[in-house]
């Protein structure tokens, strides 16, 4: 029994120390919270509660704070742009967005002088305040970088060429009495679009028919004396005036800028025969025969024979050049394109040896037709002078006939494509000639890049 009892006395003896370790511990906890009468424990869920209302209304007032800062920033985002606004509109549109700035047409003359409408009309275009000086002769070399600070936007979304564009529209209008005769008035195909008397084309009267000797066409200067008539698409009425201008012009090139039918509108009566052989005698003067035609990726070219009923002896080559790929609200997106049409045309027709006018037409005769003409003088005069004078040259185009290059996208278009041509030059490859070609880019001697390495 003894070793039970040395155990029990030696475990007495070691924890007496504790309990008197223990005791002021606890002595001293109640005395502090008798001092402090409330003192709350470290996890009193009262404290807890309080230090989290704390936070939600600091959070709340820095959210309310914040949102007061981001409200007032776009308050003031919001007057300036209207303050902006009634200054100038955004011309963005412009710039970016084809089919949708040509739904923005302007019909109002339209509405009131008619029921025929055109769907080139001009914009409704917004005043611009600003003015800015026009460059003319150009240099060839300096082309491309007045194009691009030229269609540059500046901060009021708005480019040097949307306003050298405007400017345009201080031309003058002349005198169109002839084409607003009662006689003549259904002959036009729209009724915001006249020849000017001073400039239209006259055909010789037919006795006892009145209007018999009015066409809507104008005559247009080129480069360096070159003639164009500008004209309107034939309608069902006008389709003998058409051939008898083409007669009595000795016109040998027709260049048509127009689908007949775009987007279910009529844009011109078609004037030539369907098939291969196939005669049409429109009115009882002339006939008109299909000789041949020729399909191209982006346009046609057909011969057409035109006699005279009654001087049999008498009878006319005629070429016209159908350029289909023009998108009925827009421009082409490819501007080659178009130069490369305006090479085939003048191909077969150089422009040093025209001796005829070269007739020119889409529906309304003046926003695609001002544009080719435009685009064909500048070629030639970058050719012959190495300098390009583009708002010199609408300018002067209209002074003879009303609104050539209609709308800001199409001025547009002929920089660009004029640009393009200026850095491209000459890019085009015959068929006969594509296979040689194609193996020179993959000829196995070194290209610039590694020249420029060694």
């Amino acid at each position: 029994m003894a070793p039970s009892v040395t155990t029990l006395g030696s475990s007495t003896t070691t924890m007496a120390p504790i309990e008197t370790t223990m005791a002021p511990t606890t002595v001293a906890t109640v005395a502090t919270a008798t001092e402090g009468e409330s003192a709350p424990s470290p996890t009193d869920p009262v404290l807890e509660e309080g230090l989290r209302n704390d936070i939600r209304i600091l959070l709340i007032s820095m959210g309310i704070a914040l949102v007061l800062v981001i409200f007032a920033f776009v308050c003031s985002i919001i007057l300036f742009k209207r303050k902006d606004k009634t200054k100038r509109k955004s011309q963005s549109k412009y710039q970016k967005s084809s089919s949708k700035r040509l739904e923005r047409l302007e019909r109002h003359e339209l509405r009131e002088r008619g029921s025929r409408d055109d769907d080139d009309s001009d914009y409704t275009w917004p005043l611009f305040t600003d003015e800015i000086p026009v460059r003319s002769d150009i240099p060839v070399s300096e082309f491309p970088d007045y194009v691009i600070d030229m269609t540059a936007e500046n901060q009021h979304d708005t480019s040097k060429l949307a306003i050298e564009y405007q400017q345009l529209s201080s031309v003058p209008t002349l005198s169109y009495e002839v084409a607003c005769l009662p006689q003549n008035i259904n002959l036009n195909r729209f009724r915001n679009i006249y020849p000017y008397d001073d400039s239209r084309v006259p055909l010789k009267e037919i006795p006892g028919e009145l209007g018999s000797d009015y066409i809507n066409a104008s005559f247009v200067s080129g480069y360096c004396g070159n003639r164009y008539i500008a004209a309107q698409a034939p309608l069902n009425e006008t389709i003998d005036h058409f051939w008898r201008m083409v007669w009595e012009y000795e016109i040998e090139a027709i260049v048509m800028l127009t689908k007949c039918v775009e987007m279910t509108r009529e844009k011109s009566t078609q004037y030539w025969p369907e098939s291969l052989s196939e005669t049409i005698i429109p009115g009882d003067r002339l006939s008109v025969t299909l000789s041949s035609s020729t399909p191209y990726a982006e346009y046609h070219v057909r011969k057409l024979l035109v006699k005279h009923l009654t001087e049999s002896d008498k009878s006319v080559t005629v070429t016209q050049f159908h350029y289909t790929a023009w998108p009925d609200h827009g421009v082409p997106d490819n501007v080659m394109s178009v130069i490369r049409f305006i090479r085939h045309v003048r191909k077969l027709f150089p422009a040093a040896s025209q001796d005829q006018p070269l007739l020119v037409h889409c529906s309304a005769g003046v926003g695609r037709t001002g544009t080719f003409i435009t685009l064909d003088m500048m070629m030639q005069q970058m050719k012959a002078e190495a300098t390009l004078s583009v708002c010199q040259c609408v300018r002067n185009l209209r002074t003879q006939r009303m609104k050539m290059v209609q709308t800001p996208i199409q001025y547009e278009f002929i920089h660009q494509a004029l640009s393009e041509l200026v850095v491209c030059g000459e890019t085009e490859v015959t068929a006969s000639s594509l296979r040689s070609f194609t193996e020179s880019l993959t000829d196995s001697g070194p290209t610039l890049s590694q020249q420029h390495l060694k």
